[in-house]
């Protein structure tokens, strides 16, 4: 037998049963060379097709609604828990220095003190949205401090008293 190229066998279910029926078993061929061509069409073929495109656009848009909303969600959780550990780190230095000085201060003194970094100098102070305000702003046998998310992630409040328990209206 010589060479015909690319041959093959139809098998049934490739096409509807009829069809299938009438040409089972028939060999089919592409001239001398043939393949050559089809070969240099593939290699020829330089970029996507329409299709093609709009299927990968369409699939990043489905990724994007899916991952937007979980992080939107993920970010406001993070910063409500970053407003509660800034409370934590309220309630801990007045509490060293209520065991120093048998009171609680305002934030100023606890920065000039050391027990807390510049930024919690002034009251109330905005940081990544959240705004932290002392309470009782002077020293005293208690103290209190809220944190404030914004409004776009809830604008939930947190307060913390001398006993250090973290509550939210």
């Amino acid at each position: 037998m010589q060479d015909m190229g690319i041959y093959g066998i139809i098998e049934p279910g490739l096409l509807n049963k009829e069809i299938a029926d009438n040409i089972r078993g028939t060999q089919f061929t592409c001239t001398k060379g043939g393949e050559k061509q089809m070969l240099k069409r593939i290699k020829e073929r330089k970029g996507f097709t329409l299709i093609e495109l709009l299927i990968v656009v369409a699939i990043i848009g489905i990724i994007a609604a899916i991952a937007v909303p979980t992080l939107l969600s993920t970010r406001g959780a993070a910063l409500d828990n970053k407003a509660q550990g800034m409370l934590r780190t309220v309630s801990s230095a007045q509490s060293a220095y209520y065991a120093r000085n048998g009171e609680y201060t305002d934030w100023a003194t606890l920065v000039g003190d050391g027990f807390l970094d510049t930024r919690w100098a002034a009251s109330p102070f905005t940081e990544e949205g959240v705004t932290y305000t002392d309470v009782s702003a002077a020293a005293g046998q208690t103290f209190e401090a809220n944190a404030t998310l914004p409004a776009n992630l809830g604008g939930t409040s947190y307060t913390i008293r001398e006993d250090g328990y973290i509550t939210s209206p």
